[in-house]
């Protein structure tokens, strides 16, 4: 007994120890059972998902159903790149060239054809012999020629003196003297005295009254109105050559095709336009001129190089040209100057200043090139939505801006009694590379024969330089290839 009052704390201890390890024994017994019987649960599990048979879980009816969609899906949008390839190919012809009483195809360019037969300068005369159609289609006229002005003035003049002289008469006084400016018109060998000198300097070298000179200026105008469907001329086109051109890059004839393709879009529009108001709405005007027409002027068309990437139009980095529209349409060619100030403006803007222009921000990629261009005319506001509508019908033209400005107060055409304002639209033309660079055909390892490379190598190797991206792979193939001979 005296040993156990002595050790009580350790049997106490000793105690604790034993209860608390048959109570954590307990605990793992009860655990160890619980993982137990999920680990066989699972194990069940499994060996049931072994014995299922899988292709019962599959529908294929299901699977079937959504392949024959997705094969849908892939026919429908084949379909849709080859309906816009021929929706945007079928009005642009490319230009034919007559060689050995055969026309044959500008493009593509076949080098030794083109050198045998010097058919760079067929070319450019081909190319502005079909400008000058599209001109003429719009029947022109232009504004009132100076010396015809002139003539009508002497005509107006006479008259205006014969009837002085009847007034005169009637009223029983002397006939009046004749002009003192008469004298001193041409050939004159005198100096006309202090009182007479002003008016003979308004008066001028041909001896004509501001008055006659007025009213024959008003009645030229109003004539020219009536003789023609729309004001216009050579300069309005701001061609790319500006007469024909024995040698010129392969690259510029290309932009002569271009160019001559948005010209077409443009004037056929136009036509249209012009159409409409003439005979559109019920209404039928006996005699189709200016005064009664939708677009009146055509001030001027400026296309963008299409080698360029860039999405701005030209308006953006061209400044307008000072020169004013030729009178009469030449029946033959004359030296211009409008092409030339063209090429420098475009090329002293940098590429991120015309991307930065675009309200569209569209340049030049694998899938389609883009041409800028600007068109500006005098019109009534009210058909200007026509105008557009009729443009963008032509093919994949987008006007990314209209801007609108007084007619100067200076303006020498008359163009009827309904206000008129000058209408500058900027606009884009997709051309899909499909066509213009043409169709790789992989499994045949060749080029589609509806759809082969017409845009030269020229063209390419400039847009390697400036905008690389813009290039396919087999673009990139045909550069490489055809290094050589380009240079």
């Amino acid at each position: 007994m005296e040993f156990l009052r002595q050790n009580v704390f350790l049997l106490g201890v000793i105690i604790s120890v034993l209860v608390i390890g048959g109570m954590l024994m307990a605990m793992n017994a009860g655990a160890n059972s619980e993982v137990d019987r999920m680990v066989n649960e699972r194990t069940e599990l499994a060996g049931s998902l072994r014995t299922v048979n899988r292709p019962k879980l599959v529908n294929r009816r299901v699977v079937a159903a959504r392949q024959q969609y997705v094969e849908q899906v892939r026919t429908a949008s084949e379909q849709v790149r080859l309906d816009s390839i021929a929706w945007n190919k079928r009005n642009y012809d490319v230009i034919e060239l007559s060689v050995e009483g055969k026309n044959v195809p500008a493009f593509p360019i076949n080098s030794a054809l083109y050198k045998r037969h010097s058919l760079k300068l067929t070319f450019t005369e081909t190319y502005l012999d079909e400008l000058w159609v599209l001109l003429e289609s719009l029947s022109v006229t232009t504004k009132a020629d100076p010396e015809e002005i002139d003539e009508e003035a002497k005509r107006v003049q006479d008259v205006l003196r014969r009837r002085k002289e009847s007034e005169s008469l009637n009223r029983g006084a002397p006939a009046p003297e004749a002009s003192p400016a008469t004298p001193y018109g041409p050939g004159a060998l005198v100096v006309p005295p202090p009182h007479l000198r002003a008016r003979s300097a308004v008066v001028g070298q041909t001896g004509i009254e501001p008055e006659a000179r007025k009213i024959a200026t008003e009645l030229v105008q109003i004539r020219r109105a009536k003789a023609g469907r729309i004001y216009a001329s050579w300069d309005s086109l701001r061609p790319t050559f500006e007469e024909p051109d024995v040698n010129p890059s392969e690259a510029k004839l290309w932009e002569a095709q271009v160019d001559l393709w948005v010209t077409q879009d443009v004037i056929l529009a136009i036509n249209k336009t012009n159409q409409q108001a003439f005979y559109g709405g019920g209404n039928e005007v006996r005699k189709p001129n200016v005064l009664n027409a939708a677009v009146k002027r055509l001030v001027s068309l400026k296309v963008g190089d299409p080698s360029r990437t860039s999405s701005a139009p030209p308006s953006a980095v061209i400044s307008r040209s000072p020169m004013m529209p030729r009178p009469g349409l030449p029946t033959g060619r004359q030296p211009r100057r409008a092409a030339a100030a063209r090429g420098s403006s475009v090329a002293a803007a940098s590429p991120a200043a015309r991307s930065a222009a675009s309200l569209t921000k569209r340049v030049s990629n694998k899938r389609y090139d883009v041409v800028g261009y600007t068109l500006t005319v005098v019109m009534p506001t009210r058909h200007l939505q026509s105008l557009q509508a009729n443009l963008m019908e032509r093919n994949f033209h987008t006007i990314t801006q209209v801007e609108m400005e007084p007619v100067p107060a200076d303006d020498e055409y008359y163009y009827g009694p309904e206000p008129v304002m000058e209408a500058t639209l900027s606009g884009q033309l997709l051309l899909l590379t499909d066509w213009t660079r043409g169709t790789w055909e992989p499994k045949a390892r060749q080029w589609s024969s509806q759809y082969p490379p017409i845009i030269p190598q020229e063209v390419l190797l400039q847009m390697q330089r400036t905008s690389p991206a813009a290039l396919r792979r087999e673009d990139v193939r045909r550069i490489s290839a055809d290094t050589n001979s380009i240079q």
